[in-house]
């Protein structure tokens, strides 16, 4: 009888073995076809700045690596800009260290604003026209 019971028992093991596997492989799949996991995300999750692409507009990234280029410590902005409460907070908060400062003579445009004739134009990027007024 006792030879039965370890026989029942391997049987038992290799059963939970094979549903556990079964189980984890559902999850992966799962996580990959119907959530739209990435495994790339969650190992370079703790990479700085990593998923800012994936949550932060364009406009905002070019803003952020156009301050750290130039190495700004402050910026500001446009009043269109500042109007825009999206762009304005997301800009706050992303270029942190780097402070908004409404004194700060070099100022940030949207490239469909009209720049005032007493700024001279610094540079044009693809979003954004730097100007010092």
């Amino acid at each position: 009888m006792s030879h039965y019971i370890k026989d029942s028992l391997n049987q038992n093991k290799k059963a939970k073995f094979i549903l556990i596997l079964i189980i984890i492989l559902q999850l992966i799949y799962i996580a990959n076809k119907k959530v739209n996991f990435s495994f790339d995300v969650l190992v370079n999750s703790f990479q700085p700045n990593y998923g800012s692409k994936y949550i932060f507009p364009e406009n905002i990234l070019e803003l952020k690596i156009i301050t750290e280029k130039e190495k700004f410590t402050y910026f500001n902005i446009s009043k269109k800009l500042k109007n825009d409460v999206y762009f304005y907070q997301r800009s706050v908060e992303y270029l942190y260290p780097i402070r908004l400062n409404e004194k700060f003579e070099r100022i940030f445009f949207s490239v469909e604003e009209k720049i005032p004739n007493t700024c001279i134009l610094k540079k044009k990027y693809k979003h954004f026209i730097l100007a010092q007024c």
